[in-house]
């Protein structure tokens, strides 16, 4: 007899993936707080998100200035081929628990 696969949906994948990258954010922001105090570590939390903010921006106004639809291929108009999968390895290590 045939056993049925359960499969996974869209939404609870989407679920998953979200759960796996925010939740080391949210379980090592307290604890940077506490080390750094609760006026210092608000400020650093702001700062970050600043900066993250601008970083994005930067990237996304770059790649609409050479026509390029994704960031691997921004990084292969810098830096050619090489530069292509560099960070193509890059993003499945980090994606994979790098």
């Amino acid at each position: 007899s045939k056993t049925k696969e359960n499969k996974s949906t869209v939404a609870g994948a989407t679920s998953n993936l979200v759960n796996a990258i925010i939740g080391a954010g949210i379980v090592g922001i307290p604890y940077a707080i506490k080390e750094c105090g609760l006026v210092a570590g608000i400020i650093l939390v702001v700062l970050c998100a600043i900066l993250t903010e601008k970083s994005l921006r930067v990237l996304v106004d770059t790649a609409k200035h050479v026509d390029v639809p994704s960031y691997e291929t921004l990084f292969e108009s810098t830096y050619g081929s090489a530069g292509f999968y560099f960070i193509s390895v890059n993003m499945l290590i980090m994606a994979y628990g790098g």
